[in-house]
Order: C-alpha cells, then structure tokens, then sequence
C-alpha cells in the first residue's frame, strides 16, 4: 500500500528503545518480561516508505511508553516482521510475530491483509490494523479494530470538497494497486448524489515507463480537478509528465497516502503548489498529544512524519492502554477493555497522552483516549468514524502537512 527502502538503521533505533529480552503474558497486575507488540507492514516491497512510517510511529509511541512506567511496569518491546505489502508474505509475517509471543499486533493495510487478518482473528489475537478496504465494513471480527476510517468514507469526502469548492466536471486518476481501486467506486457513488459529473477514469498501470497516454486522456476531458491516488515510487515521473504535457494548472485532491514526505518530495514543490491538496481522517495533531508525538519524532527521526506514522502511533499507544485498564496483557482479557477506552462518556475524562492517560486509570478515572489519526470512537464492526482534514502536502522531508480545510463526518454520512 501506501518508496524509499526499508533501513536497517531504523530496527536499530527500535531495539535500542525498547531494548529487553524474554517475555510473558499474564492476567495480573504486573508483568514478568517485555510486552511485545508485533508490526506486520511492508518494509520492502513496492512501497517500502510506508513501512518505514508505520516502524517510526510504533517507536515514537514505545519509547513514550517505557518512559512513563510501561505497561504495568513493563517495558515494550516492538517485533517488526515484514510482510512486503504482499498476501502471501503477509500471512508469513503474522505467523511470525504469533511465534514471537506477542500481546498485540499493530499493522497490516490494503496490500497485505486479506490473508493474513483471519490468521489473528483465529488465534484470537488483538489486531489494531489500517485497513481502508470497504469489505470489511460490515464484518464483525471481535479481536479487530480499525485506525482510520473506511475508504468508502474517505471517498465520499474527495467529492464532497470537490464540490464545496465549486467543481463540476471530475476526472479520476487512481493506479491499478489494490489500495488505489477501493476508491473510486465511493467516489462515483458521492458524485453522482451530488450531481457531479465524472468526464475521464483512465486505467494506470501501477509502475509504467511513461503516463502520457493516460494524463493526454484527462487533459482531453477537460476536467475542473482530478480526485487521484498515486504511489511515491510514480509521482515523480508521472509529475514531470504531467507539467511537460500542460497538467499543472489543474487542481488536484488526492489520499491520505499521498500526504507522505516522500510523496511531496517525488511530486515536487513547482507541481504541488496551492493546486494539490490531500484529504485524510482529521489529525489532532495540532493539540497536546501532537505536540509531544511531533517533538518525539523529531528527535528520533531528525524529519518530519509520513501520515502513516499518526496511525502505528495511535494502535501501539491504544494496545498499552488497554492492557493498562485491564491489568493484563492476555489477549483473551484486555480486548474487552478496548471499547472501554475509546467509548464516549459523560463518566469518561478525555486524554490524548500515554502519560496522563495512564495515571488516570492508575487513579481509578475512566477515560477516553483520543487519539491524533482519529478520535477513536468505534462502532459495532470496530470501524471507526471521523472528520476529515484537508491538507496541502509537504514538500521537503521536514515539513508536515498543512490543513486548510474541516469535513465534517455528518456531512459524509448521506453520501456512503
């Protein structure tokens, strides 16, 4: 899913954060050994800059961890297994962290769940995943619970900008991965309530030599915007096609992917300007939480985050506190208490840290945490609702997004 190469180096940086060796689960108030968090993503693969965020993330939010008590006073330990954005290497991956004797497993997205997300529900293992995949919107799984909102939702709210900013005729511009598809049967169905009109919808390839016969097809529609989705490892040949061709004036909204560093740097400044913009679930990032995941990144990492990053953080951050509100790690006992805190309350005492929130359950207060890639807040299929921001896309590796724009979840709901 959602390419620069996986680095050594980063592994590194996590074991040196959360650095120990044995472990055990237990239904106690304390825990003997490490509580390992298993990280099944793509570290290679086509799309390895995604798994690259999702480590960074996981590690901002261990190392915040260890440094306020662990969990029940132990420490985390991170277990990254590497699926290559694959099914059939994600179904490997999982198997391995379950070897491993992890509590929790944070990961797996579009590319590299369909296998492998039924091997953690049958071993009744706690899974915190991002998974945009409509198919599983209707699907109970007890053990599983979604970071971010469905694409059927994100969909909608491509077309409902497109409109509120006073577009009519709409191009589509998404690659043949399967990450890219879930798109654009969503946004045809909001455009079509809204009373859009969908002009051009070429097929691209998903790596090709060139992009000109598909840009020369949406320039010949004559669109008002292009709604597109498009991997790093594209975006830089398909945007020097692009303007060479007469592209650039156009405006474009594109995914949540697309709202990556590396994407921004691919695509390049001249080509994003105030033109592109990308729409994702609303990040708190702006509030107390953000502040400390923001200056935590950066001193590890020295750059700024890829979007993937919010939601890893957000998953290893919920896993501990549940275990926390549990006082225990066992799967079996701490998935009953993931609603528990996450659910809305007029009882509940909202936190957006490890740290505060953490004291709070220690003190015997219910609480709800909010976290920075969503609010958290699930239904019966463990899917999550959200507001969308609407951000302009960093261009240098130390920038993050920009918002410029609120949709709201209310709005969303007449058009899935």
């Amino acid at each position: 899913m959602r390419g620069r190469r996986f680095h050594s180096l980063v592994v590194l940086v996590v074991l040196s954060v959360v650095a120990a060796c044995g472990g055990s689960s237990t239904a106690s108030n304390t825990i003997s050994g490490p509580v390992k968090i298993g990280l099944p993503s793509g570290y290679t693969g086509n799309f390895p800059a995604y798994g690259t965020y999702w480590l960074n993330g996981a590690t901002v939010a261990a190392k915040l961890i260890n440094d306020n008590g662990g969990i029940l006073g132990a420490q985390v330990q991170l277990i990254p297994v590497d699926s290559g954005g694959d099914t059939v290497d994600g179904v490997t991956a999982v198997r391995q962290e379950l070897a491993k004797g992890v509590s929790a497993s944070v990961g797996l997205a579009a590319l590299d769940y369909a296998d492998a997300l039924p091997i953690l529900n049958k071993a009744q293992m706690v899974s915190f995943t991002h998974i945009g995949s409509p198919a599983i919107d209707t699907t109970v799984q007890p053990y599983s619970f979604s970071l971010g909102p469905s694409d059927a939702v994100e969909g909608a709210a491509f077309a409902l900008y497109a409109k509120q900013k006073g577009y009519q005729k709409v191009a589509l511009l998404f690659d043949a991965s399967v990450g890219a598809q879930t798109f654009p049967a969503a946004v045809k169905k909001a455009a079509g309530i809204l009373g859009l009109q969908i002009v051009a919808e070429p097929a691209m390839p998903a790596v090709a030599p060139s992009y000109t016969a598909e840009i020369q097809e949406i320039l010949a529609a004559k669109p008002d915007v292009v709604i597109s989705q498009t991997e790093p490892v594209q975006a830089g040949l398909f945007f020097s096609e692009w303007a060479k061709l007469g592209g650039t004036p156009l405006p474009m909204i594109v995914s949540d992917e697309d709202l990556s560093t590396t994407w921004g740097v691919a695509a390049g400044a001249a080509e994003i300007d105030d033109r592109v913009v990308g729409v994702e679930s609303l990040a708190t990032i702006s509030g107390p939480g953000g502040t400390v995941f923001t200056d935590t990144y950066k001193a590890l990492f020295a750059s700024g985050y890829g979007y993937a990053a919010v939601y890893s953080y957000d998953g290893v951050t919920l896993a501990a506190l549940s275990m926390e509100a549990a006082k225990s790690s066992d799967p079996n006992v701490y998935v009953k208490y993931v609603n528990q805190v996450t659910d809305l309350g007029t009882d509940k005492t909202t936190c957006f840290t490890y740290a505060d929130c953490s004291k709070l359950l220690k003190a015997g207060t219910k609480i709800k945490y909010e976290g920075l890639a969503s609010p958290l807040v699930y239904n019966q299929y463990h899917r999550v609702t959200a507001d969308f921001g609407v951000y302009k896309p960093p261009t240098t590796n130390t920038e993050q997004p920009t918002q410029v724009a609120i949709i709201k979840a209310t709005d969303l709901v007449p058009l899935i």
